[in-house]
C-alpha cells in the first residue's frame, strides 16, 4: 500500500536501504536497455569504479521488494514506466510463458496495487475465478506486446491498451518524456526535454508541484531542495529565490545544482487563479563541474474548453552535461530524474486515486 504524502516535511524513511536498492533497480533496467549500453556502463565505472549495476532479474527483485514496502512513496507508475521503456527498447520479448520468477512476482506486486480486472459483463453472470486472467497475467500479456517497438510513445499505448483492465485512467494516460531534441551552442550539446499532460486535479490542487521544494515528496532521483538564501517574496504568493539542487543518479554521487527560480501565480478579475509557472536557471552563467546548461519552466494552466480534464501541464528543461560521459546516455534525463518527476506531478504522488491524466493534443 502506497504512504499517502501531503505537501510538508518529507517523513523520516526506515527503509532506506530498500529505498537504495529500488533506485539502483531503476537506474540499471534504463541501463540495461540502452542501444549502447557497453559504453555507457564503462564510462560509468571508469567515472565511478564502485558502480555495479543489477542484473535485470535483481533489479526486478528489489522493484518488488519496494513496491510491498510500508513505507513506500513512489507511485506504482514508475515502474510500469520502467517496465515498458526497458521491454520496448530490447529485442527478446517477454512471452507469458516465458518470463523469470523474478519478473512473475513483480508483476504480481504490481497488479495488487492497481484496479482488478472486471469479473463479467453489468448483468451477466459472474465468471469463474479460473476465466478471469490475473492482473499479473495481463500486465505480463501486455508488456509481450511492446518488445522491441523502438518509439516509447507508442509502446506506452500499446501496452496501456493491453492493460486496460487493471490500470486507471490516471495510469493509461501517462505523460511522455521526450528528450529527441538536440541543439549544439559553441560546440557544446543541449538536449530540449518537453513534457505535455492534461489533467483532472484542478489547478489549485496541482500547484504545489511548481514549487520545486515539494520535488523530493515522493522521488527517488531528487534528494533535496534547499534554499541557499531565504526567498524573496513579491506580490501575492510570487516568489524568486536560489535553490541548492541535488539529485542522485549514481548513489555517493549528486548533482549539486544552484538554481534561480522564479515563481509566478496568474489570476484573472475575479481573482480565480488560472495559471502558475516556474522559471528556472542556474545561479552561475558558467555552470557546474557537472552541468554548462540547465534551464527551462514549468506552466500549470486552466483550460475552459476541456471541463473534464481542466488543467495543463507543460514542462519544457534544456540541459547540457559537461562530462562526455553522461552526453553518451542521451536518454538519462527522462529515463531517471525528470522522466520520474513528471510522474510524480501526474499521479500527485500517489497510485490511482488521486489523479487522472491524458496527454494534452
Amino acid at each position: 500500500m502506497l504512504v499517502e504524502t501531503k505537501l510538508g516535511p518529507v517523513p523520516a524513511d526506515n527503509s532506506q536501504a530498500q529505498d537504495d536498492q529500488a533506485h539502483l533497480a531503476l537506474v540499471s533496467l534504463a541501463l540495461a536497455s540502452l542501444p549502447n549500453r557497453a559504453d555507457v556502463e564503462a564510462k560509468l565505472q571508469e567515472r565511478f569504479p564502485s558502480f555495479r549495476p543489477m542484473a535485470p532479474n535483481d533489479a526486478f527483485a528489489a522493484l518488488a521488494a519496494a513496491l510491498r514496502s510500508p513505507s513506500r512513496r513512489m507511485p506504482r507508475l514508475v515502474v510500469l514506466d520502467a517496465l515498458v521503456r526497458f521491454t520496448s527498447r530490447t529485442s527478446g520479448a517477454l512471452s507469458p510463458d516465458s518470463a523469470s520468477p523474478a519478473l512473475t512476482d513483480l508483476l504480481d506486486a504490481l497488479g495488487r496495487e492497481g484496479p482488478q480486472p472486471a469479473s463479467g459483463p453489468t448483468g451477466a453472470a459472474l465468471a469463474s475465478p479460473a476465466a478471469i486472467a490475473s492482473p499479473a497475467m495481463i500486465l505480463q500479456e501486455a508488456l509481450s506486446a511492446v518488445a522491441g517497438v523502438p518509439n516509447l510513445s507508442q509502446a506506452w499505448g500499446t501496452f496501456a491498451t493491453g492493460a486496460a483492465q487493471v490500470l486507471c485512467e490516471a495510469e493509461m494516460g501517462k505523460p511522455g518524456c521526450d528528450c529527441s531534441q538536440v541543439a549544439f551552442t559553441n560546440g557544446v550539446q543541449r538536449r530540449v526535454v518537453i513534457s505535455r499532460f492534461r489533467t483532472t486535479v484542478p489547478l489549485a490542487g496541482i500547484k504545489g508541484f511548481a514549487d520545486p521544494h515539494n520535488w523530493p515528496r515522493c522521488s527517488t532521483f531528487f534528494k533535496s531542495m534547499v534554499d541557499l538564501a531565504p526567498v524573496v517574496r513579491k506580490t501575492g504568493n510570487d516568489w524568486d529565490g536560489n535553490i541548492m539542487e541535488t539529485v542522485e543518479i549514481v548513489k555517493g554521487h549528486p548533482f549539486e545544482t544552484p538554481l534561480a527560480f522564479k515563481y509566478r501565480e496568474t489570476t484573472d478579475d475575479a481573482g480565480v487563479l488560472t495559471k502558475v509557472r516556474l522559471d528556472y536557471d542556474l545561479v552561475d552563467p558558467s555552470g557546474t563541474v557537472d552541468i554548462a546548461v540547465d534551464r527551462g519552466w514549468i506552466e500549470m494552466s486552466t483550460d475552459s474548453t476541456n471541463p473534464s480534464m481542466p488543467t495543463v501541464v507543460v514542462a519544457i528543461k534544456t540541459i547540457a552535461f559537461k562530462d562526455p560521459m553522461w552526453q553518451a546516455w542521451t536518454t538519462a534525463v527522462c529515463d531517471t530524474a525528470w522522466g520520474e518527476l513528471v510522474i510524480d506531478v501526474a499521479m500527485n504522488c500517489s497510485d490511482c486515486e488521486k489523479a487522472l491524466v491524458k496527454e494534452a493534443s
